[in-house]
């Protein structure tokens, strides 16, 4: 997987979370009890936690070092994943300065802890 991810596009990577049940659990809620064939999916939008993956994957990418490549398709990514949204990152916005990009917000978290403590 981690080849794939490095060569897709942001916006591709979440097919590669999708998941789909196996035919046992289309007819059970819980063992040994048949149900009603029913399609069964993720029941929220995991969009969030796909940005988050993301995000925590593309920085320990830049954190090791990785060829240049992997390195400056990291930095690509973060680019593309929306900001954080946290209480640190609202602080900044509330001094006008904005992070629009995981990158930038990455940025200022990285402030909050290492200078402006």
């Amino acid at each position: 997987m981690f080849s794939k991810v490095l060569i897709v596009k942001c916006d591709e990577l979440e097919k590669y979370f999708e998941v789909e049940v196996s035919k046992y659990w289309q007819t059970h809620f819980v063992f040994d009890k048949l149900s009603i064939l029913k399609s069964k999916h993720q029941g929220v939008d995991n969009s969030k936690y796909y940005r988050e993956y993301c995000r925590s994957f593309f920085i320990r990418v830049w954190e090791n070092r990785s060829s240049e490549e992997h390195q400056q398709r990291a930095l690509k990514f973060l680019e593309e994943i929306p900001s954080e949204k946290n209480i640190i990152i609202e602080k900044w916005n509330g001094i006008n300065i904005k992070s629009n990009s995981a990158y930038a917000s990455q940025g200022l978290l990285q402030l909050k802890m290492n200078i402006a403590t």
